[in-house]
């Protein structure tokens, strides 16, 4: 139990075992940082400052939980609790059942350290050799080992060449590269926007590298993707499937990717598409019916998609619940952030009721390439607003029922 701070006497300045002070004396950090007590007696930082602050001038005063603070200490508490589980773990393997007269070990002489120690003398006399603070010094070995750790990975998950590669999926997106660009005799940086294509290979799901297409047509998207598996020897013949999301520029009849790979392989593949991409078209059709079309990547033009820039910023009101059949999820359903808020939030307009937690959380970026987070940020329109609209109303009733 931690020491007692009193007004008449101060025993421990803030949980110490300090000299006695008077009345007219308050404690200050320097004391706190005087205190000699064992660490077991001792207050926690995060509470010095509220513990002083009520021994002096009492301006504080009690509110609703501190939302930053909570989520450190609970992170903490996940934390240890995954080491122990570790820990239990690792000692349950080490003994042997067979073994009736085994003896525990204890924890603290059982487990070893995990942390990698890799010893770079030459790396640390170049460091002292150019005066090299010890600071930048650890930043620049920790970004040589992830370096380092990143291409051992990337040449195993490459190991396909002269493989059979039975099935080929592939997916496209656009990364921002910083590059060197010369004008005249000097360089400068500047950021390009690239087009990148991640190949994975099925069954095992593996990732096998990414295409570099010139820019994002059908006819560049094959070429690259062809140009690779055949400069790494990746035998293309027994390729019976291919799979990737749905937009027409995969799909899309004739001159498009998939068509076109089938020419070159001069071979008809089973198309595995997407269905997630699928399922956020009904929605993305109504909301245009309803408030209009797009502006830009992540802009609308009516009233309601101009509110979802702002929606998580408004307060919760009184809000008409809507009826649905929600399925049961256990506790143990992997879900991502972005699908989670949307069951909870579903959950809430069905029961009437939202809570200050849900309330506060984000419900995700909004872009026109994730309507699973539009779809969040109308559900928590719909809940800041009292008197929503007929469409705002149609939105929300689609999301829960359908």
């Amino acid at each position: 139990m931690a020491c007692v701070l009193t007004r008449n006497k101060l025993k421990c300045l803030i949980f110490g075992d300090a000299k006695e002070l008077s009345n007219n004396v308050l404690p200050t950090f320097e004391d706190v940082i005087l205190c000699n007590c064992e660490k077991s007696r001792k207050v926690p930082t995060i509470e010095q400052v509220f513990i002083i602050e009520q021994t002096t001038t009492r301006k504080m005063v009690m509110t609703s939980i501190d939302i930053s603070i909570t989520t450190k200490l609970q992170k903490k508490i996940i934390r240890k609790e995954t080491d122990a589980k570790r820990i239990e773990k690792k000692i349950s393997t080490e003994i042997d059942d067979s073994d009736e007269n085994f003896i525990a070990v204890s924890t603290s002489s059982s487990i070893k350290n995990s942390q990698m120690r890799l010893k770079l003398p030459a790396l640390a006399m170049a460091y002292d050799r150019t005066g090299i603070s010890d600071r930048s010094a650890a930043t620049i070995a920790s970004a040589i080992l992830k370096d380092v750790e990143k291409g051992k990975k990337r040449i195993d998950l490459q190991k396909v060449k002269n493989k059979k590669l039975l099935e080929l999926y592939f997916d496209g997106r656009k990364d921002k590269t910083m590059v060197n660009h010369k004008e005249g005799t000097k360089y400068y940086r500047q950021i390009i926007t690239e087009e990148r294509i991640s190949l994975i290979q099925e069954p095992e799901s593996k990732y096998i590298s990414h295409a570099k297409p010139t820019n994002g047509s059908a006819l560049q998207i094959k070429n690259s993707i062809i140009n690779f598996l055949e400069t790494n020897n990746i035998v293309t013949s027994d390729i019976v499937a291919i799979g990737c999301d749905g937009t027409v520029v995969n799909t899309g009849f004739r001159t498009k990717v998939i068509w076109q790979i089938e020419e070159h392989l001069k071979k008809p593949l089973q198309w595995f598409i997407c269905q997630l991409h699928a399922n956020e078209l009904p929605l993305r059709h109504l909301f245009q019916h309803l408030d209009g079309k797009t502006t830009g990547p992540n802009g609308f033009s009516d009233s309601i998609g101009k509110q979802l820039e702002i929606c998580h910023k408004l307060p919760v009101v009184e809000f008409v619940r809507i009826e649905s059949n929600l399925p049961y999820l256990k506790n143990e359903v992997d879900l991502s952030t972005d699908q989670k808020y949307l069951f909870e939030m579903c959950l809430s307009i069905s029961n009437g009721n939202c809570s200050i937690d849900l309330s506060r959380r984000n419900p995700g970026k909004q872009t026109h390439s994730r309507w699973l987070t539009t779809a969040n940020r109308i559900l928590r329109l719909y809940i800041s607003i009292k008197s929503p609209t007929e469409n705002l109303k149609i939105l929300a009733e689609f999301l829960l029922k359908v």
